[in-house]
């Protein structure tokens, strides 16, 4: 993973008197015990701002976006998605233009949660704790590989999740890629795009109100998608996009 996509993810250990590890006193892992990671969090650095927004999507699953600005431009961005499948949460990282990688979560507990991927070459293992109006975000591997570690702050409670219909065309340039429009009056959008378990799944960022009906347009990457509406003689279908709207 790259650096950028670091500053987006994870939290410290909780330790005890003396420096010394608390026992994990973690029950049954259910997506119900991350929905503290609900809100806007972001850190600061210089002319660089790393941010993560997380909110409870219509499915119960937790949907997130993360992103790095440089100024107005973002150099960064990503899914990301908590699922709870096959009796295990997972945490879903889908990086632009990066593979899709997943970790398991292994400890929760209040304002807590440890996710791991030994099989992943870095980062291993993804920490979250909040405190507070702070999360503490902390991110490493084996003993060969550093650490790091993030405060970023809450700036907005909870965004709104809510549903948008899209139109996705298969772009004939590309075979693994389709082009992703969303319906008038949704301005301010950025299109985020993955293929997650062979099902297509974007998301929209609404970063503030309309004054006018403009359309939204961004490219995914989506292997089977593309394939599909190849079969179907190239053709457009509409999709559904979980949306996370923030007014600002």
């Amino acid at each position: 993973m790259k650096l950028a996509l670091l500053v987006t993810l994870s939290a410290t250990l909780v330790h005890g008197t003396c420096g010394n590890p608390v026992p994990a006193r973690s029950s049954r892992p259910s997506i119900g015990q991350m929905r503290w990671l609900a809100g806007h969090w972001r850190t600061d650095s210089g002319d660089s701002t790393s941010e993560e927004r997380w909110a409870l999507a219509r499915d119960g699953a937790m949907n997130g976006l993360g992103r790095t600005m440089r100024g107005r431009v973002a150099t960064h961005h990503e899914l990301l998605r908590i699922v709870e499948r096959d009796g295990a949460v997972r945490y879903i990282a889908a990086p632009e233009g990066q593979r899709v990688t997943e970790f398991a979560l292994i400890e929760a507990r209040e304002n807590y949660a440890r996710f791991a991927n030994e099989a992943h070459d870095f980062p291993k293992w993804i920490e979250y704790r909040r405190e507070g109006d702070a999360l503490i975000a902390r991110v490493g591997g084996d003993a060969s590989q550093r650490t790091a570690t993030w405060t970023f702050r809450l700036v907005a409670e909870p965004p709104t999740a809510r549903s948008l219909t899209a139109t996705a065309c298969a772009a004939p340039e590309d075979s693994a890629r389709v082009e992703l429009t969303l319906a008038p009056c949704s301005c301010g959008a950025s299109l985020y795009c993955a293929e997650l378990g062979g099902a297509s799944v974007a998301a929209a960022l609404i970063e503030r109100q309309c004054d006018a009906c403009e359309s939204a347009r961004g490219p995914c990457v989506a292997p089977v998608t593309a394939a599909r509406l190849r079969g179907a003689d190239g053709g457009c279908e509409p999709v559904t996009i979980d949306a996370i709207v923030s007014a600002e």
